[in-house]
């Protein structure tokens, strides 16, 4: 009971994170998803515990994820940048940060999503506002 307890506790941790996160097994299987995540990709907040992250990629990265798996296991994470699917099918552009993480006996991927279409707004509000 006592582990259990701090299973939750750990991965509630997460929930307080302002950036959208993602846990993993290595395998790939989604363990757990922030509110943020949720929020982006338009899923409940369970509901992407049955997904896997290849659920959420573009076409285009399985060919380029040999790649970033053997610079991840290298370093113990990476970073990059993607297309994450959302449940609209939407494709949103993003830098992906991975970590792992040890957990009791087991190592996990957290992996933090930075959407890049709020650094383009950003960057179009700040040319506005030049403009002006």
């Amino acid at each position: 009971m006592k582990q259990n307890n701090y299973q939750l506790d750990f991965f509630r941790l997460f929930d307080l994170f302002p950036e959208p996160v993602i846990i993993g097994e290595m395998d790939g299987k989604i363990i757990h998803a922030n509110k943020a995540a949720g929020s982006l990709l338009g899923y409940a907040e369970d509901e992407m515990n049955s997904f896997s992250m290849l659920d959420l990629l573009s076409e285009d990265v399985p060919d380029k994820m040999q790649e970033i798996l053997k610079d991840e296991q290298k370093k113990g994470g990476t970073m990059f940048e993607m297309s994450i699917r959302a449940k609209n099918t939407e494709m949103i552009p993003c830098r992906v940060m991975t970590r792992h993480i040890k957990q009791d006996q087991r190592i996990i991927r957290c992996i933090v999503i930075h959407d890049l279409r709020l650094s383009a707004d950003r960057k179009n509000i700040q040319r506005s506002e030049e403009d002006e």
